[in-house]
């Protein structure tokens, strides 16, 4: 199979995992068009917040020395992550919250794989967001409309990390198997044994769940 050819069975791989990521947003977050329709509604003056969300975003990004010299040594402008920022907030109170989002959203998993960007950072990064847009929900709406659109907000951004963090798990595995030269199901079975070993190995430690 040519490289094309791979690529493209990839690709559907991945779609058909989006499509299934989407509707377990939809049963365990709740997430429906109705919570579009909420942010959609008041566009106009959620987007004025946008600067203000997105300086706050990096100033505590930057805080972070890893994050810092990801940054640096990448020779990436941090107008240009201000302004890629700028405008995901404006597609998500704006409404632009499709199959195509979400797509978006597992591509850049593999962005952050390519820049050696944690899973954690990325997850308390949007924790940041979440904490700042409901700051700001709380001063300029009154209680069950600063809940509402809260909420709106906030189930969008969780579906957004979930979508994210399997968008990672999933290049790395195709990229480790394509290094390996293994069957899938093959190491499937090896990492299997290998967790099995570890887990006994921490329960003899004395570290277990409760």
């Amino acid at each position: 199979m040519g490289n094309m050819e791979e690529m493209q069975k990839r690709l559907e791989e991945a779609y058909r995992l989006i499509k299934e990521i989407l509707e377990d947003a939809k049963v365990l977050l709740n997430f429906s068009e109705r919570d579009i329709q909420i942010l959609k509604l008041r566009k106009e003056f959620l987007k004025t917040w946008a600067d203000e969300i997105v300086d706050e975003f990096y100033d505590t990004l930057l805080k972070n020395e890893k994050a810092r010299r990801i940054i640096e040594e990448n020779n990436i402008p941090i107008e240009k992550l201000k302004r890629t920022n700028k405008r995901w907030y404006e597609m998500i109170v704006s409404g632009e919250v499709d199959e195509a989002f979400f797509r978006y959203s597992f591509y850049v998993g593999l962005v952050h794989i390519y820049y050696d960007v944690d899973n954690h950072l990325m997850i308390f990064m949007a924790d940041v967001l979440r904490r700042k847009f409901l700051q700001l929900c709380l001063e300029n709406f009154e209680e069950g409309e600063a809940f509402e659109v809260y909420q709106a907000f906030s189930k969008i951004v969780a579906a957004f990390v979930g979508f994210t963090v399997e968008g990672y798990i999933f290049t790395l595995k195709k990229a480790l198997f394509d290094i390996l030269g293994m069957k899938p199901e093959l190491v499937k079975r090896m990492l299997k044994m290998e967790l099995e070993k570890m887990l006994r190995g921490f329960k003899e430690l004395g570290v277990k769940g409760q």
